[in-house]
């Protein structure tokens, strides 16, 4: 179904329809929130960005037909993985360290929202990767 909206009489445009059952792919997501978060447990810090590109690779490898559905899917797997392992890293600190420690963390979430940002950036750019890949593999 297309909806025609009027705003001016200069402006018109149409709006189709999402369905987000076509778009989103939960068993795609559910392995990259898996896979983001052995890599980001299991590592130090500095080794978080590549895997996040490899994750991104993964996906675009796994939805090489539509760029939509590895844009959707890779930027939900991205925040979802990251948030929870964000509460992961406070909880292990927080009984590791002490919580003192715990609560400086917190403190830095402007931070780490900063490179949340960069993991998606990197996560979405691996995503496309994938898909030219997997186009190249296809078209040769």
């Amino acid at each position: 179904m297309c909806y025609q909206t009027h705003l001016t009489p200069f402006f018109t445009w149409e709006v189709e329809d999402i369905n987000f059952k076509e778009i989103i792919d939960t068993k795609v997501i559910l392995i990259s929130i898996v896979l983001i978060l052995a890599f980001t447990t299991l590592s130090t810090s500095t080794a978080v960005a590549p895997f996040f590109m490899f994750v991104g690779i993964i996906i675009g490898i796994i939805e090489s037909n539509d760029k939509t559905k590895i844009l959707a899917n890779t930027t939900i797997a991205t925040v979802i993985g990251s948030i929870i392992s964000f509460i992961i890293s406070i909880i292990v600190v927080y009984y590791t360290e002490s919580p003192l420690y715990a609560i400086v963390t917190l403190q830095s979430y402007p931070v780490y929202l900063v490179l949340n940002l960069l993991y998606i950036i990197l996560a979405l750019t691996g995503g496309m990767i994938g898909y030219y890949i997997v186009d190249e593999i296809k078209n040769n």
